[in-house]
């Protein structure tokens, strides 16, 4: 990009000086600009920083993006706003705090230059002194020594939550001598072990799996926050606030704002005392003034200003100044705060830019005022057309730009996409190649890369060419930090807690009071103590882990907790198990028959097939994959397909549906798909008629939206065969309707058609083949006791979105919905209110009116008259209304990628599970997603509702409150899966056990179940347990023993004292005792062992009768002499080995076993042995 005008340019633009004027550029050809600019200063000053101010956050994205295409490896940092900085907060996401710290901490200590894009608020919010940041960045290195309760000291006044399990960005924990650390800048979590004071390692680890990845010399730490003060600052403030509050309680006469004032900004004054960082601190910025600096003062002096498009800035600024000045005023009048504590934003810290050079962009040239500028740069670009798929069109305008001598690139997403482009070019006799740079009126390059817009520069001679503008589809979405995926999340949804209840498998439903250890005879073991009724009491060593399970049931019930020692809870097992079973058989047979049935196999996959799927705008998730293969192989074979498809909404599914439509449509077979709502119906009509242009296949939808006349014409079609795909609600289930030749039905959401529809899928799916989708999950554990009887399957990783949902917990007030609501209809956004009192829905839209005067306001609830109901719903999908206050009917179903910003008023009144799906309703697209959880403040919580809160804050960071909404999600999958009835059997026993008791019966059925190994016994007097001081938390314990409960090879044997060593460090005797009882186990589980005991003096090793065989008894012989034991075979089979063992230490005595068990293998006659002796 040397053009000398701009080069000319750029010399006349002195620091200090006047602003440089770029007019009549827009898109990804002024981002090309923005990069031009910042190398030709780079190349005289290597350091140098360029900041780039934009109006709206997806705009900053879309700058962010295209800059890191053109300039390859130089950093380009997103600096995103800080939301809701004044409102009082009670959780908030950390991804955007995250990505903030990122670049603020990366502009300390940034010697090669680079370019930030920011929004014009966030480049002036305040943010921690620039020196202050500085001395709040901690340096850990292998060797140094620390201060453990001085580093915990800073931690927690630099952010940092402590918690027992590090899992998510902001958290640190402590466990003896290790420390680790999840800082807000990092991928991944950091583990500092220190041997007494010295840093004897620093490893990244997994914050799923918890295991050590890489070792690192040194580490950097700095802040979990980005607007900290100092101590000694912070204490002056209370004071100082403290005298503003008395002053101002003198001057109110209204008792409710006065006690509301005493309330707030004393809570405030208290936690500034007290010198820890919190998010209200951001309402007192004018009183910490000295204290607070903007991200333009991290720009080194050196750097550059870009300001995109003023006019477009200044009526940003203006909006944002009127949301702040009414913010202020309302919260003045509530007495939420204290005048004088807080003011507009300082904008002019932008247009002054601190001194540094500036260059404006504008689209049109400024008539007036140019005299004003250092230069004025007049650019010409044009908008690249879109061509739709009409390679025609295309072709002569590549020749146009090849006679004007212009160098053509074409951008492709994906190597896929790229392979496909060079496919179609070729096929149309269109010249291209692969390369990097084009040459003047040459053949076009083809590149992978993703730009927001393509375009001509005339002067430049360079044009870009889209692939998605060529045929049309989005862009690919980008992928960012996906370190924690919900599906890890759900792993431990079964962690038992002090107070939850349990099922043991032999004593029935108790309550888990904790982990407890006991001494008996002088020695210390663990057991899990269960409450039972009539406060019976029951202690289960932790060995028989495996008899206790969590109980999983309805959110909303408790379960009855038995007696020890009555018949009654067997008699609950064996009913549910009577019920389990006749569900088995009755899936079997069907399974069976569905086996014999003769259907059409489908031909393999076509290369309009790779063409098809290539198009697809977004990265597909590793479970869609194994979805979309898993589908294909069904079909092809020459049996019905009848899978159940899995998956959240918005998780793929209609995706996964479209590649079988698809296939089908290739082989000229026709497909039906069959929703429970119109609306539903059209939203897939719209999605399959994208997803089908460009390809010769016809769709259409059928639904009481269409005329009598559209309607006969499409019922015709079907007949002839003319119609390719079909949409449609129940009406497609009339016997009217025939098809020409139907292949594939596709049903959505089975469960919400009626019986007599039901009935009816199932005759039409007897010999075609049939994909069920549903959006209720089935959990995995479900779903392998299923296996063999059911074809299943799940899309539990949601896919990666631009950004996860930013979730707010917060006090209900007008100013807060008045902001979220303009900030969303700002972006030409919409708005789902939730508002679960059908009574007292409209005056609710009422009062949103009020706030909002110029939005389209719209409500929608269960009890409205059906057509009505979807009506709305449907000028909803298609933009015609901005806001929709709606009851929990939204829930399932619709996916409308323009609602963004969710509200939920008094969220303390619904289940968890009802929260997540709703919260699952926004996030759809490559926007920032809002949803704002509300509760009244003022109004006493019930212990239950402040509990939800509690876990609905918890779930705000992603954390258990996802275990327990997936908990009430499994029931209502199994449900679904096998009949709502079974509802009561799964609460009587719990979900586990009645998987357990699902999988055995299928097995039996199918004649599939195995004999399990005898477990052998391991009874001796050995401290050998996972002392407190070890690990501290009763629930990560319990996890241990269970792996160490399921350890069955030494390999596993061995990872587990890995895994134990990396969390907790150097392991304590009891824990090497412990380790090697479950290495002793595995062996006599192997070895056809039946107990290893002390038995008085001596210990005991019993192997069964049924293993002797197998024994080359001279070898054993000598082996038990060489370890100076006695060897004795019994009259019934069994072999007896005792060893002398009084006097030694618990840790002789184990080493002594393992290196026995561990000779006891050669002894075992393997089978080519055992066959030469036959013979």
């Amino acid at each position: 990009m040397s053009e000398p005008e701009l080069q000319r340019a750029m010399t006349s633009l002195r620091s200090g000086g006047h602003n440089g004027l770029i007019t009549g550029l827009s898109g990804s050809s002024r981002h090309l600009y923005y990069a031009a600019l910042h190398m030709m200063r780079k190349s005289k000053n290597p350091g140098t920083v360029t900041l780039v101010v934009t109006h709206s956050t997806t705009e900053a994205q879309q700058v962010a993006d295209d800059l890191q295409e053109f300039l390859g490896d130089e950093r380009v940092f997103l600096y995103p706003e800080r939301e809701l900085a004044i409102a009082d907060v009670m959780a908030y996401s950390r991804d955007v705090i995250g990505e903030r710290l990122f670049a603020l901490q990366s502009l300390l200590s940034l010697t090669e230059g680079g370019v930030v894009v920011a929004t014009i608020h966030s480049a002036v919010q305040p943010v921690m002194k620039r020196q202050l940041y500085k001395q709040l960045i901690h340096r850990f290195e292998v060797g140094k020594a620390v201060n453990l309760s001085e580093e915990i000291e800073w931690l927690v006044r630099a952010g940092y939550e402590r918690v027992d399990l590090v899992e998510n960005w902001g958290q640190f924990s402590v466990r003896g001598g290790i420390l680790d650390i999840y800082p807000l800048t990092a991928q991944h979590p950091i583990r500092i072990e220190l041997f007494d004071t010295e840093v004897d390692s620093i490893r990244t680890f997994d914050a799923a799996t918890q295991r050590s990845l890489d070792k690192q010399k040194t580490v950097q730490v700095g802040p979990a926050f980005d607007f900290l003060v100092p101590q000694s600052r912070m204490e002056a403030v209370a004071v100082e606030l403290e005298e503003h509050l008395q002053a101002r309680v003198r001057t109110i006469t209204d008792l409710e704002v006065r006690d509301r004032m005493q309330n707030t900004v004393g809570a405030d004054i208290r936690k500034f005392a007290s010198g820890t960082p919190f998010f209200g601190q951001l309402r007192y910025t004018d009183l910490l003034k000295d204290a607070v600096d903007s991200l333009m003062d991290y720009i080194p002096d050196n750097g550059m200003v870009i300001l995109d498009e003023p006019t477009r800035l200044t009526e940003r600024q203006r909006g944002i100044e009127k949301e702040v000045r009414e913010w202020i005023s309302s919260a003045l009048l509530r007495g939420e705060l204290i005048a004088g504590a807080l003011s507009e934003p300082k904008f002019e810290l932008v247009w002054d830019h601190k001194g540094h050079a500036a260059v404006e962009f504008t689209v049109f040239a400024r008539a007036a005022g140019a005299s004003r500028y250092a230069f004025v740069v007049n650019a010409t670009a044009k908008s690249m057309q879109q061509f739709h798929g009409q390679m025609n069109v295309l072709k002569s305008e590549l020749q146009r730009l090849s006679h004007s001598q212009t160098r053509v690139i074409l951008l492709a997403a994906t190597e896929e996409r790229r392979d496909r482009l060079e496919r179609v070019l070729t096929d149309y006799r269109i010249d291209s190649t692969r390369g990097d740079v084009p040459q003047q009126g040459g053949i076009p390059v083809i590149r992978v890369g993703t730009l927001s817009s393509g375009f001509e520069l005339p002067l430049t001679r360079l044009a870009m060419i889209l692939d998605t503008e060529i045929f049309s589809a989005q862009k690919k979405g980008r992928r960012v930090r996906a370190e924690m995926s919900d599906a890890e999340r759900i792993r431990s949804y079964q962690e038992l807690n002090e107070g939850d209840y349990v099922v043991h498998v032999n004593h029935g439903i108790g309550k888990y009071l904790g982990i407890r250890t006991l001494e008996v005879d002088g020695k210390h073991k663990d057991y899990l103590h269960l409450q039972y009724a009539g406060n019976d009491s029951l202690y289960v060593p932790v060995e028989q882990i495996d008899q206790v399970q969590r109980y999983i049931g309805s959110e909303d019930k408790q379960p009855k907790v038995y007696h020890l020692g009555g018949n009654e809870w067997n008699r609950v097992k064996q009913k549910v198990s009577k019920s389990v079973r006749d569900i088995a058989e009755d899936l079997v047979k069907l399974y069976a028959a569905r086996q014999a049935t003769p259907g059409f196999a489908f031909s393999e996959d076509t290369p309009w097939q790779k063409d098809f799927e290539a198009m697809f705008p977004y990265e597909e998730t590793p479970d869609q994959m194994r979805a979309i293969t898993e589908i294909k192989k069904d079909m092809e074979q020459s049996r019905p397909m009848d899978r159940l498809l899995c998956g959240d909404v918005g998780y793929g599914k209609t995706e996964v549906a479209l590649r079988g439509a698809f296939k089908a449509v290739m082989d000229g077979k026709q497909v039906a798909v069959l929703v429970p709502t119109t609306i539903l119906a059209h939203q897939h009509y719209e999605t399959f008629k994208e997803r089908f242009a460009g390809f010769p296949v016809t769709v259409e939808v059928l639904s009481r939206f269409k005329s009598r006349k559209e309607s006969t014409s499409i019922v015709k079609g079907l007949k002839d065969g003319s119609v390719d795909v079909v949409i449609g609600t129940h009406r497609l289930l009339n016997k009217s309707i025939q098809f020409k030749d139907l292949g594939l039905l596709i049903v959505d959401e089975e469960q919400r058609f009626g019986v007599t529809h039901k009935e009816r899928i199932k005759q039409m799916r007897t010999n075609v083949d049939c994909l069920t989708l549903t959006a209720t999950p089935i959990p995995r554990t479900l779903h392998m006791s299923m296996l063999g009887v059911r074809d299943l399957s799940v899309i539990e990783t949601p896919p990666e979105n631009r950004f996860p949902v930013q979730t707010y917990v917060v006090e209900n007030n007008e100013s807060l919905i008045r902001e979220a609501l303009e900030r969303e209809l700002n972006r030409g956004g919409q708005i789902y209110y939730l508002y679960n009192q059908v009574q007292s829905i409209r005056s609710m839209a009422d009062r949103i009116t009020r706030l909002v005067p110029d939005a389209r306001i719209a409500v929608a609830h269960g009890q409205m008259p059906e057509e009505e109901l979807e009506r709305v719903m449907l000028d909803f999908l298609e933009g015609d209304i901005d806001v929709l206050v709606t009851t929990t009917i939204i829930e399932t179903g619709l996916d409308i990628p323009n609602v963004n910003t969710l509200l939920v008023h008094d969220a303390d009144r619904l289940g968890l599970a009802q929260l997540y799906q709703l919260r699952g309703r926004v996030g759809r697209s490559n926007r920032i997603a809002y949803a704002y959880f509300m509760y009244q403040r003022d109004k006493v919580l019930t212990e239950v509702a402040e509990k939800r809160l509690q876990a609905i804050k918890e779930f705000t960071e992603l954390g258990s409150g996802f275990k327990i909404a997936m908990r009430d999600l499994a029931i209502r999958g199994a449900g679904n899966l096998l009949g709502a009835e079974q509802h009561g059997f799964i609460h009587s026993v719990g979900f586990d056990l009645y998987n357990d008791m699902l999988a055995d019966a299928v097995k039996e059925i199918r004649g599939d179940r195995e004999k399990a190994a005898p477990e052998p016994s391991i009874d001796l007097a050995l401290e050998a347990y996972l002392p407190d001081d070890f690990i501290q938390n009763p629930a990560q314990k319990i996890a241990m023993y269970k792996k160490l409960k399921f350890v069955r090879s030494q390999e596993a044997a061995a990872d587990v004292e890995e895994e134990l060593e990396d969390r907790y460090g150097d392991l304590p005797e009891p824990v090497l005792n412990l380790l090697d009882v479950t290495r002793m186990k595995s062996y006599a589980t192997r070895y056809g062992i039946e107990t290893v005991a002390n038995h008085g003096a001596e210990t005991l090793i019993r192997v069964r009768a049924a293993t002797t065989s197998n024994i080359n008894h001279g070898v054993l012989f000598g082996t038990v002499l060489q370890h100076k034991g006695e060897y004795r075979k019994r009259t019934d089979g069994t072999v007896q080995i005792s060893f002398r063992t009084k006097g030694l230490s618990d840790r002789e005595l184990c080493r002594m076993l393992v290196r026995f068990l561990e000779a006891f293998g050669d002894a075992l006659i393997v089978k080519q042995e055992v066959e030469q002796i036959a013979k």
